[in-house]
């Protein structure tokens, strides 16, 4: 008997070093991409602020995703609780994340606009943005026209509809302006969008389509499809109209986010389980960096196929009375 759970113990320990060993391969390999795509922004970035208005549009860009980052968090309570500068500890945080993006308006001597968005990011911090426990129920118009089976659309939109609104307004009345105004704001909605088939469904409400496996997949994405269209179809039009010799960059980013929307949608159900109640975020975040990348996006396209069989087969034990 001794000698039997001896053995035991060997084995588990083997197994354990093994999963380690795969966790920390694994964790190096997406650092090591992660670091790649860092690399590859801040060329981008250092390149395009050497002109003002690239300069102003993304330092505006980047204080608005710091204010979202701040608007999410959920540890600014705890922090109150429990440090006495809570809001220095905030403004601090931003400040260093900002370092290397201000460093690339500084080399290329864009002053005013590295010392503002030093200035902003420090503000933010000390600005109180909670998102409402209790949020006001909207039915716009606009959540009117998706079809009720789309609840991930409309959960999304009642959540984002201001943030939406205000890009989606901006990049209009900039487009002639700012050659970069409209594929920013494309970015921004398409960057929402991915936060709206993080979170599964329960499996009853699977059932209410009274849809098969297939047919239940082909609905989601036709319909995201079409409401994704509705909202960016305007803005490639008038980005073709004002700049087009360069049409083709606001073909690419509405190409490049739908497949990577598509992605999300054919991931969450590939791997739907009742009892999960959120999308595995190594594979999504996987996903959005390959797609981010565009000559591998033909690449995502085949693991979007390959989980669309697979989420098939996931959802015939759900939906087997439609199969």
């Amino acid at each position: 008997m001794a000698e039997l759970l001896f053995n035991i113990y060997i084995i588990l320990l083997i197994r354990w070093r093994q999963c380690c060993r795969t966790i920390v391969q694994l964790g190096i390999f997406y650092l090591a991409i992660l670091l790649v795509l860092c690399l590859l922004v801040f060329a981008v970035v250092y390149e395009k602020s050497k002109q003002m208005e690239y300069a102003a549009l993304i330092s505006g860009f980047w204080v608005f995703i710091v204010a979202a980052i701040h608007a999410k968090r959920t540890d600014k309570r705890f922090l109150k609780i429990n440090m006495k500068f809570d809001r220095l500890i905030c403004s601090v945080e931003y400040f260093l994340l900002s370092i290397p993006l201000a460093a690339c308006l500084l080399l290329n001597w864009q002053w005013l606009f590295a010392i503002s968005l030093i200035f902003c990011v420090l503000g933010i911090g000390f600005i109180k943005i909670n998102r409402r426990t209790q949020r006001k129920t909207l039915n716009t118009r606009l959540q009117q026209q998706i079809p009720s089976g789309m609840y991930e659309l409309k959960a999304g939109v009642r959540q984002y509809l201001f943030i939406l609104i205000i890009v989606w307004t901006l990049g209009l009345l900039c487009a002639a302006f700012f050659v970069a105004a409209i594929p920013v704001a494309m970015f921004i909605i398409g960057l929402l969008m991915f936060d709206f088939y993080k979170t599964n469904e329960s499996w009853q409400m699977l059932l209410s389509y009274q849809k098969n496996a297939g047919k239940l997949l082909l609905y989601k994405i036709r319909e995201h499809c079409i409401f994704y269209a509705v909202i960016n179809l305007p803005l490639v039009i008038l980005f073709v109209i004002f700049h087009f010799e360069l049409w083709y960059i606001s073909v690419a980013v509405f190409v490049i986010l739908l497949s990577i929307h598509i992605y999300c949608i054919v991931l969450k159900y590939a791997f739907y389980s009742h009892s999960r109640s959120s999308v595995n975020p190594i594979l999504a975040a996987t996903g959005i960096l390959i797609g981010l990348i565009p000559f591998l996006t033909p690449l995502l396209w085949l693991f979007s196929g390959y989980l669309f069989l697979k989420a098939q087969t996931n959802l015939k034990p759900y939906l087997n009375d439609y199969n």
